[in-house]
């Protein structure tokens, strides 16, 4: 998962070929209408013949489900199957750095707003499936763990998205999941002390980001992305991201570290 400041055309390329280089199955990219669109510059970056894909973040309240079906034929015919999408059903309440918008429902803002969007989501997979245009159906992942979208999940053999602490709080609902993804922020530090301070560190600061992620040496995170597995967990999705860290070295040198491990856990 890809987080930060919006990539241009150039840096997005950039990364597309070190996780290509990785072994990455594919990268998520965010949506936010004050950013320029991702699913534009993916088309132009993906190189042909390359395996990694785009999973693609939209709101369906936002789009059509016609005009997604006429850009994903779109995009299947630059190099078809590197398309994922992954659903955003709403939230509560309004993004603070975006204003209020209109969607399918209008202005609303309010829990029956959310739950007419979780609705609309499955009426519009459903008509996005029947569109004959589309050659290649890219794969789905929805966002949320609330019962009805897991039941959606499931109506279309897609994938659930959620953070690892809420997977862990709610296992019962994902009985009937076939494929579950959490998202997890993963941590390489040096020893044992330097992992133990920074846990107590980042735990005061922020509790629900320390519980939501996998933070150690080396061997030791490797041994807890390894038996998430037993979990019944199939995907992961993973941030690299520091939240201490305000100029970004960090996170690079974190990066990189994760990068190394994840290849080396994909060649075991």
């Amino acid at each position: 998962m890809y987080r930060g400041h919006n990539l241009s055309l150039e840096e997005l390329k950039t990364l597309s070929a070190r996780l290509e280089t990785f072994g990455y199955y594919s990268v998520l990219l965010t949506f936010h209408s004050y950013q320029p669109d991702y699913l534009i510059k993916s088309a132009a970056a993906l190189i042909p013949g390359n395996k990694l894909k785009y999973m693609i973040a939209l709101r369906p309240y936002h789009i059509s489900p016609q005009y997604c079906a006429m850009v994903t034929e779109g995009f299947n015919q630059i190099d078809s199957g590197r398309l994922i999408f992954n659903w955003i059903a709403g939230d509560f309440d309004q993004r603070n750095d975006e204003p209020l918008q209109l969607d399918v429902f209008g202005e609303s803002e309010s829990i029956d707003s959310m739950v007419k969007r979780t609705t609309f989501l499955r009426k519009f997979v459903e008509q996005f499936n029947s569109f004959d245009i589309v050659s290649v159906k890219p794969e789905m992942v929805f966002s949320g763990f609330s019962k009805y979208t897991l039941e959606t999940t499931s109506m279309f053999n897609g994938t659930s998205l959620c953070m690892i602490d809420d997977y862990r709080k709610n296992k019962f609902r994902f009985m009937n999941v076939k494929n579950k993804m959490v998202c997890v922020t993963v941590i390489i530090l040096d020893s044992n002390k330097e992992v133990e301070e920074y846990k107590n560190k980042i735990g005061f600061i922020n509790n629900r980001f320390a519980s939501a992620s996998i933070i150690g040496d080396r061997e030791t995170v490797k041994k807890q992305l390894m038996e998430l597995k037993n979990e019944k967990i199939t995907d992961i999705l993973i941030d690299t991201n520091r939240p201490e860290d305000h100029d970004g070295l960090l996170s690079v040198q974190n990066d990189i570290l994760v990068n190394e491990l994840i290849k080396e856990i994909q060649g075991a």
